[in-house]
């Protein structure tokens, strides 16, 4: 089966300097930056791993006047058409060699390369997009949904929908497949509910504020397949507790 290809949006690229938030370095894209291929199968050694440092090479960059070599901690800012911010990279040591435009830092985690596709398309608008990404790249998926919502307009009250949520499971194949669709189900096409199970329950007890919350997890038996990594607990059971805990009722369907 073919894949889909969305239509291409209009993104640029910008580094905002450490020394003045207002100072920014523009440039028409980035090369060598979506390089990770991280897996959230195995989310406990990504914790536990040292920060990769990533070099990467601004292309067709307007930076302001200025002469450092050592940029320290900087962002690396996704803005859309309208040059407003859509999301955020955060990096840390950074060095730059301004003849050729090229900066290496260090990262908790490298930018995802289906991130660097998805950035550059769209913002989600219909349910079930994530599932014409192949399984091993919907981290990337969540990566962007994480940093749109991030980049929102602030902090508010996420209520759940009303009556029974409805968990669309048939592409649920791998870990990053249920962060996807239970993002989903709680806040729409596009929408983020955590990139953990410790983030996830964070945000349900949020948005319930106390309250049980029904849940129709439709196709539930093809998590089944997820296979663990720790040998003891399978990430379909992660799952199931992680709602039990946040008072949430599954029903398979």
């Amino acid at each position: 089966m073919l894949r889909e290809e969305p239509a291409m949006g209009s993104v640029r690229f910008a580094i905002r300097l450490p020394e003045d938030g207002l100072r920014f370095i523009e440039a028409e894209d980035l090369e060598g930056f979506f390089v990770g291929r991280y897996s959230f199968d195995d989310f406990g050694a990504l914790l536990d791993s040292d920060d990769p440092e990533i070099t990467f090479r601004l292309l067709e960059p307007s930076p302001p006047a200025f002469d450092a070599d050592r940029l320290g901690d900087i962002e690396v800012l996704v803005l859309d058409a309208d040059g407003a911010v859509a999301g955020s990279y955060s990096f840390w040591g950074a060095r730059v060699d301004t003849e050729f435009w090229r900066i290496s830092a260090r990262a908790q985690l490298p930018p995802h390369v289906e991130a660097g596709n998805l950035w550059r398309r769209p913002a989600p608008r219909r349910a079930g997009e994530w599932t014409n990404i192949p399984v091993g790249l919907r981290e990337g998926w969540v990566e962007v949904a994480m940093l749109r919502d991030a980049a929102g307009p602030g902090p508010s009250k996420v209520a759940v929908p009303a009556g029974e949520v409805v968990l669309e499971g048939a592409h649920i194949e791998d870990v990053a497949s249920f962060f996807c669709a239970v993002g989903e189900a709680f806040r729409g096409p596009g929408g983020y509910a955590g990139m953990g199970y410790t983030a996830l329950a964070e945000f349900l007890a949020a948005a319930s504020s106390g309250q049980e919350i029904r849940l129709l997890w439709k196709d539930m038996e093809v998590a089944e397949s997820i296979g663990g990594v720790d040998g003891e607990t399978s990430p379909l059971e992660a799952m199931v507790r992680t709602f039990a805990e946040a008072n949430v009722v599954v029903t398979p369907g």
